[in-house]
C-alpha cells in the first residue's frame, strides 16, 4: 500500500493538522524541512503572532525583545495585551518601562500598527489564591498602576500607532487610579500613538494616590485639577475617536461628598473634550454627574448609540430632560440602553412592560432596564420610583454583589 509523507500533503490538509498542535509543536514541524517550514509559515503558524499576551515580568519582556530580530514573525502582531502579575515579588518599574519601550520602538520601526492594545491583571503565584484578601487587593492596586505607567511611557517614547485602546475598561476588578494620570509625563508626546485611535475603553477609580506605586514619579498627591487637565488633554489627542466606554469605580472608604464633587467637576470638564470628537457610540457606567453636564453632552455630541448604566444624577438632577432628549423626533438616536439609573439614591423604574430585577414590597413597578433601537427609540419613555423598599431576596443580593464588582463602593438605594 503506497504511503504519503506529511510533506506531500496539500497545504490545506497541513493547515488542518497544524491547527491541533501547540505553538512549540508547530515550531518543531517547521524544523523538519524547508518545504514544510514554508507550508506551515504561510498560514496557521503566522496566526499565533497576530495576538500576543505580554506578561509584565523582566524575564518575559526580555524574551520578547530577543524575538525582535529581522524577519521575525513577531512583527505580524495585531492585538496586544499587557498582562500584570499579582505576586509576592514586584519587578523594578524603571526596568519594566525600559524593556517595554524597547519592544514598542522595534515594532514601530517595522511599521506595525496595533489593531488593539489592552491591559489585564492575573494572579501569578498559586498560593495567593488563598492569601489574605487585603494583601491581594493592595498588590492589585500597585500592579494596575505599574502596567498603566509602563504602557503609557512606552507609547510616548515609541509613537506606536493603536486603533483600539482598552485601559481596564473590559476588565472587572481593575482600573486606572484617578490621581496616577496626572503624574504621568506630558501627554502631548502621545499624539503619534493616539491620533489614529477610534475606540477607547477606560475604567477610572477614585484613588488620588496609591501607596508604593510609581516611585520614579512624584510622591505627593496630585491635585484633582491637574489630573482632570491631563485626562482632558489625553482625549483631545484622539481626533478620530468614534467609540468611548467610560467606567468609574468607587474605591472603598471614599464614598463621600468631596468625592462626588470631584467626579462632577471632572465629568463636566471631560465632556467638553468628548463633544469635539466624531463619536458615534458611547457607554457611560458608574458615573456621578450633574444633569446639566449629561444633558449637554447628549445634545451637543455626535453620538447616536448610547448606553447609560449605574448613572447617579447629583444636585437634585432629574432624568426627565435626559429621556426627552434620547426620545427626540428630530435628529433621533439609533439606539439606547438604560440600566439602573439613580436620582440621588432613588432607583428609577420605567413605565414599560416587564418586571424589576428583584422583588419590591408592594410591587407595582416595572423594570429598571430598557433597551430600544430603530423606530421605537422615539417612543415616549417615563419612569417612577418604588414606594417601598426591596424585599430581602437572593435576587437583590446578587444585584448588589454585581454592582460592587463593577462599580465598587456604590451608594445605597431606596
Amino acid at each position: 500500500m503506497p504511503t504519503t509523507s506529511l510533506d506531500a500533503l496539500p497545504i490545506e490538509v497541513v493547515e488542518m493538522i497544524v491547527g491541533f498542535l501547540e505553538p512549540h509543536d508547530v515550531g518543531s514541524v517547521r524544523l523538519t524541512g524547508h518545504s514544510m517550514a514554508l507550508k506551515v509559515s504561510q498560514g496557521h503558524f503566522r496566526t499565533y503572532f497576530h495576538k500576543k499576551a505580554l506578561r509584565v515580568t523582566i524575564q518575559s519582556l526580555t524574551a520578547f525583545n530577543d524575538l525582535l530580530q529581522p524577519n521575525s514573525p513577531v512583527y505580524l502582531l495585531e492585538d496586544a495585551t499587557i498582562v500584570g502579575l499579582i505576586s509576592r515579588t514586584t519587578p523594578d518599574q524603571a526596568e519594566v518601562n525600559n524593556l517595554l519601550v524597547r519592544a514598542f520602538v522595534a515594532l514601530k520601526a517595522k511599521g506595525v500598527c496595533l489593531r488593539s492594545l489592552s491591559l489585564n491583571v492575573v494572579t501569578g503565584d498559586d498560593d495567593l489564591h488563598d492569601a489574605d484578601r487585603d494583601y491581594v487587593r493592595s498588590q492589585s492596586a500597585i500592579v494596575d498602576s505599574g502596567i498603566v505607567e509602563a504602557t503609557m511611557v512606552a507609547l510616548q517614547e515609541s509613537g506606536l500607532s493603536v486603533l483600539l485602546l482598552d485601559l481596564f475598561g473590559t476588565t472587572i476588578g481593575h482600573s486606572v487610579p484617578f490621581g496616577l494620570i496626572g503624574q504621568l509625563p506630558d501627554f502631548t508626546r502621545l499624539s503619534s500613538s493616539t491620533k489614529c485611535i477610534k475606540s477607547l475603553s477606560l475604567s477610572l477609580n477614585s484613588t488620588l494616590r496609591t501607596a508604593g506605586v510609581a516611585d520614579n514619579l512624584a510622591t505627593t498627591n496630585t491635585a484633582p485639577e491637574q489630573t482632570i487637565a491631563s485626562i482632558t488633554q489625553l482625549l483631545d489627542l484622539m481626533p478620530k475617536l468614534e467609540e468611548l466606554d467610560l467606567r468609574w469605580f468607587m474605591s472603598r472608604s471614599e464614598l463621600n461628598a468631596s468625592i462626588d464633587s470631584r467626579e462632577i467637576f471632572f465629568f463636566n470638564h471631560c465632556f467638553k473634550s468628548i463633544t469635539a470628537a466624531p463619536l458615534r457610540t458611547c457607554s457611560l457606567r458608574g458615573l456621578y454627574i450633574s444633569e446639566e453636564a449629561l444633558l449637554s453632552f447628549l445634545q451637543q455630541s455626535s453620538v447616536k448609540r448610547v448606553t447609560l448604566r449605574e448613572i447617579h444624577l447629583q444636585k437634585d438632577g432629574k432624568f426627565i430632560s435626559i429621556l426627552d432628549t434620547l426620545t427626540r423626533d428630530t435628529d433621533p438616536f439609533e439606539y439606547f440602553h438604560l440600566d439602573d439609573l439613580f436620582e440621588d439614591t432613588r432607583l428609577l423604574y420605567f413605565k414599560v412592560p416587564g418586571q424589576p430585577k428583584f422583588p419590591i414590597m408592594g410591587g407595582g413597578v416595572g423594570p429598571s432596564e430598557v433597551v430600544r433601537e430603530g423606530d421605537e427609540v422615539k417612543q415616549k419613555l417615563e419612569y417612577t420610583f418604588a414606594m417601598k423598599r426591596a424585599l430581602g431576596s437572593p435576587q437583590v443580593q446578587r444585584w448588589r454583589r454585581n454592582r460592587a464588582k463593577m462599580y465598587g463602593n456604590t451608594h445605597w438605594f431606596r
